[in-house]
């Protein structure tokens, strides 16, 4: 569970999730998933180059609904 704690040294709040140091998704480094996707890559969130606006779920949200 997420948790805000006052950060002394920055004078703010800060948001400590540690489970989310488990993401388990790390695409290869010459691969781009926010770019639009190219013939003969891998398949990107975005289908085509054309694309002005696009709207991703964030998969590791640092909180849920639940708070």
């Amino acid at each position: 569970m997420s948790e805000l704690r006052w950060h002394p040294l920055l004078e703010e709040w800060v948001t400590v999730a540690p489970w989310r140091q488990d993401r388990t998704y790390h695409p290869p480094a010459d691969h781009c998933p926010l770019c639009p996707t190219r013939p003969g890559h891998m398949e990107t969130e975005i289908p085509e180059p054309d694309y002005h606006i696009a709207v991703f779920e964030n998969r590791y949200p640092s909180y849920s609904g639940e708070q």
